[in-house]
């Protein structure tokens, strides 16, 4: 390759437009290693910010925002969560409950929040449902929202009122078919697993039931235990006191596996219905923009506090069956039942609240 500086040679003499030329590629090649300097310099600034914004987190309270009622399956895994957040923090945790819409006006308040990690959300599985079933969603739930963890995942359990005739799955089902107008489920927030449930037995078992929708699991198992509403699909949190104190019966689980609180209630492939597996799954996500290495600290947060044994021990005693995995992994999940629902509603009529 010619070499212009080399092959000047002591006395040569150039036209004083080449060595113009030559003067000027000089001028712009030492312009150009000022400005690649300037713009390094601005890079490490900005990096520098951003890493002292991201250690400083959290600045104040971390509000978990739950769009279910106090007292429900929800609710009460976003206490014993926001309990070891703090303590990992050492800053105050709050359980916000937004129950309502389908659970859209709690979520709708995460996705409005600002991304700044002091405002998150523990959404089920009506998340992903919702895009199916609500009438103009004012939020799209994959885009508007950042994945942190994908906490866990909950049978649930077929309860009817100890005045029904009926001690097996079978023989409630038998029961609805003699009176198919007389019969009424109660559901503890519209789209939960317990309605999902529901009318997928309704389907599988062509049985007719007509639902009940409430606020949360507490309010909805109050009123099968009044009698006014005889059965429902519940999340074990908020019937397993009125299971173990004979106010409601346990007729099946719709887990894989027997609940370990309820190791002599059979899961409905037991009872005869062998492709029945449904599960409430529990997931933490963010406003969308939510900075990731504050995503990655929230996920730290909570990911130690599922580790924990005390916690891991009261989430199972739940009926909860821990997952405690990552950003990825929520998402991957997300996108796969977003998939899964949209072939399900266009099967299952649904009604939401």
């Amino acid at each position: 390759m010619f070499d212009l500086k080399n092959s000047i040679k002591e006395g040569d003499k150039f036209p004083a437009s080449l060595v113009t030329v030559f003067i000027k590629l000089k001028s712009i090649k030492f312009q150009r290693k000022i400005q690649m300097k300037r713009l390094l310099q601005l890079l490490i600034f900005v990096s520098v910010l951003i890493t002292e914004a991201n250690a400083a987190f959290p600045e104040k309270p971390i509000r978990i925002i739950v769009p279910y009622a106090v007292g429900g399956g929800a609710d009460s895994a976003a206490r014993l969560i926001a309990l070891k957040m703090s303590e990992y923090f050492g800053k105050a945790v709050i359980v916000d409950n937004r129950p309502g819409a389908n659970a859209v006006i709690g979520t709708l308040a995460i996705a409005k929040a600002e991304a700044d990690g002091h405002t998150i959300g523990l959404v089920i599985s009506a998340h992903a449902i919702n895009p199916f079933v609500v009438k103009n969603l004012p939020y799209d739930p994959l885009k508007d929202f950042e994945s942190i963890t994908y906490v866990a995942r909950m049978p649930g359990v077929l309860l009817v009122h100890p005045s029904l005739p009926a001690e097996t799955l079978p023989e409630l089902v038998a029961l609805i078919k003699k009176q198919p107008t007389e019969f009424f489920y109660a559901v503890p927030g519209g789209l939960t697993n317990g309605h999902v449930s529901m009318e997928l037995l309704k389907r599988v078992a062509s049985i007719n039931v007509t639902p009940v929708i409430f606020k949360g699991g507490a309010p909805a198992a109050m009123e099968v235990v009044s009698g006014r509403v005889q059965m429902m699909i519940s999340a074990p949190p908020a019937s397993m006191n009125f299971v173990q104190s004979g106010k409601l019966k346990a007729i099946a689980t719709t887990g894989v596996n027997r609940l370990q609180q309820l190791e002599k209630v059979p899961t409905f492939k037991e009872a005869g219905y062998l492709d029945f597996e449904t599960y409430e799954w529990f997931g933490i996500i963010a406003p969308a923009n939510t900075p990731k290495p504050i995503v990655d600290r929230l996920n730290d947060a909570i990911s130690l506090a599922l580790k924990d044994p005390s916690i891991a021990s009261r989430l199972s005693g739940m009926g909860l069956e821990v997952v405690n995995s990552g950003p990825k992994d929520l998402k991957a999940m997300l996108e796969t039942e977003l998939a899964k629902m949209k072939t399900l509603t266009q099967a299952v009529k649904f009604e939401s609240d």
